[in-house]
């Protein structure tokens, strides 16, 4: 799964307070890194779909909470 940012700088601040170890999905291991402007999340096989998907909607639900309280935190600065 690849998460864009709009720079490299805001993928690996995206990365660091995702902190993927949070992200737990019983039974199933994944990575993350940065490559350019994109956060890649690389998960181990299984044949459980279900599983997968449930993985992949909290990893994108993490970042959404990341991006909502970075816009909140971006406006009281501004």
């Amino acid at each position: 799964m690849k998460v864009i940012t709009d720079s490299e700088e805001e993928a690996k601040k995206l990365l660091s307070a995702l902190k993927p170890d949070d992200v737990e999905v019983p039974g199933l291991e994944y990575s993350s890194s940065v490559d350019g402007n994109s956060v890649i999340y690389v998960f181990d096989y299984t044949p459980n779909v279900l599983r997968l998907r449930n993985a992949a909607d909290e990893v994108l639900e993490h970042a959404s909470l990341v991006e909502a309280i970075k816009g909140v935190t971006q406006a009281r600065e501004g």
